[in-house]
């Protein structure tokens, strides 16, 4: 009886997979009424909020006049379109969500971080990434999660074909994957970390490091095209609350950082200072520094020629078309 309920599990979760939404799950708001109101989107994860979250709890953000709304979002495409409905004026995108900002209105603003989130897990019977042929592997269409699974098979000769792909949404996979129903998942902190400690014989098979000679995973903030031209003032000033807030987090901080995450998603302090280690942090310094010298601008090209591997419809796009990188500049000039 387990085994048919979890063949129908895996069937809906493919039917689902047609169903296309924009869900914002949780708004995070304050009663006052001073300050510019900015509406943010993020996810429940310390990559998402390590920054933001501190940005507001030091008072960087009132200084800059800014009063954040946090609305939280399952994933990255779901935070731009948002961001295209003008839902949301900013959000924050994992790596594989950047893509949708090569050729659309919305645009990268500050970078964030390195990331090191993003897993292909195994369950007890696979032990490779060549033993995913022809098994159940679900991931998060248009995310990190079908980026990291897409190269990870193309590290071994391998194509999204060559696998049964399940596309669902990361509870149904967390799901999925503790109840025995697919062989292997492909999904970010913190539910590679669920998983690995919730799955008896569960396996990482690949994450970002094991594609740091090629390509690189970065997470940044992003909003439209329109409010850059119209307030692009706003965007300098909350990245330079954002920077202040790396600047104290990057490197030291993590339990205070953790406290803070576990209050807005509703986890376990302990699961979210776990996640401290999902990605090399970045100080506020360190990026714009980075702009200045060209490292950032590296960064940023070194993943569109990653992405141009498996699509190669990136292989003519400029970087400066869609990362503004004299916001960061300016939003540097800060003692």
């Amino acid at each position: 009886m387990k085994k048919k309920i979890l063949i129908i599990f895996t069937v809906c979760l493919i039917i689902a997979s047609t169903v296309v939404g924009c869900e914002s799950v949780k708004v995070t708001t304050t009663k006052d009424t001073w300050g510019t109101k900015v509406k943010v989107g993020y996810m429940s994860n310390y990559g998402s909020l390590w920054s933001v979250l501190n940005a507001i709890e030091l008072g960087y953000m009132r200084d800059e006049g800014i009063n954040v709304e946090l609305i939280e979002f399952e994933d990255g495409p779901s935070i731009i379109n948002a961001i295209k409905e003008q839902q949301i004026d900013i959000g924050y995108i994992g790596n594989g969500a950047h893509k949708f900002c090569v050729s659309s209105e919305v645009k990268i603003f500050a970078l964030s971080h390195i990331s090191n989130a993003d897993a292909v897990i195994g369950n007890s019977n696979v032990n490779s990434i060549k033993d995913l042929k022809g098994k159940l592997v679900a991931y998060v269409e248009n995310t990190s999660s079908e980026d990291i699974l897409v190269r990870a098979l193309k590290k071994e000769n391998m194509e999204i074909y060559d696998v049964v792909g399940v596309r669902a949404e990361k509870d149904d996979i967390v799901y999925a994957m503790k109840e025995g129903g697919i062989d292997a998942v492909a999904i970010w902190s913190p539910y590679t970390l669920q998983i690995l400690e919730e799955v008896e014989g569960a396996k990482i098979l690949a994450d970002n490091l094991t594609f740091s000679d090629e390509t690189i995973g970065l997470s940044s903030w992003v909003t439209s095209d329109s409010l850059i031209n119209l307030n692009r003032g706003l965007l300098v000033r909350f990245t330079k609350a954002l920077f202040k807030a790396m600047d104290y987090s990057a490197n030291e901080h993590y339990e205070e950082t953790a406290k803070l995450v576990s209050e807005t998603t509703g986890s376990k302090q302990e699961d979210a200072y776990s996640q401290r280690g999902d990605a090399r942090w970045l100080t506020g310094h360190e990026v714009s520094k980075g702009v200045e010298d060209g490292t950032v601008y590296d960064y940023y090209e070194l993943q569109r020629k990653g992405f141009e591997e498996t699509d190669s419809s990136f292989k003519n796009k400029n970087v400066n078309d869609y990362v503004v990188f004299d916001i960061m500049i300016e939003a540097g000039e800060y003692k």
